[in-house]
């Protein structure tokens, strides 16, 4: 009768450890959700050297380009540009995601980006894709990006 009991609590507590590492990935997506301003920008051909953001990319006085993941897995990125005649307006791309324990697929209309969660704390998101995509300054200057850091605002 003893041992049938130490094999009950022995099962038992398999399965409460099991069902544990499930909520842990419940807690990696939640820690995404929010607003993330990009922060810093790593380029194919500056040796995996992490550059800030806007000495890339520029156009800062427009506004600061940002990311809002929603809890319904829905997303919206936010890049602030200048138009022909000076003025500043808001690009935004509305997209899906999806999330594993250390990637995220943003599915766009027309493609799927794939990157991997390098890091996830409160404030600080890296994410590094894993294939480089090609981006346009705001001088419409084309550059290959490996990965951003993003800050939650």
């Amino acid at each position: 009768m003893k041992n049938l009991f130490v094999l009950i609590i022995f099962i038992a507590s398999a399965v409460f450890i099991s069902c544990n590492s499930d909520d842990d990935n419940d807690v990696n997506e939640t820690r995404i959700i929010g607003k993330w301003e990009f922060f810093e920008t790593a380029l194919q051909l500056a040796d995996e050297e992490f550059l800030p953001y806007y000495e890339v990319f520029g156009h800062i006085e427009c506004g600061k380009d940002f990311i809002i993941f929603n809890s319904d897995n829905s997303a919206q990125n936010v890049l602030f540009k200048k138009g022909n005649s000076n003025n500043c307006y808001a690009d935004e791309s509305n997209f899906q995601y999806t999330i594993s324990v250390e990637n995220v697929e943003l599915i766009y209309e027309e493609i799927t980006i794939s990157v991997k969660i390098e890091f996830l704390t409160n404030d600080l998101l890296k994410i590094i894709f894993l294939e480089p995509v090609l981006f346009e300054t705001s001088e419409n200057n084309p550059v290959i990006v490996d990965g951003f850091i993003l800050k939650r605002v």
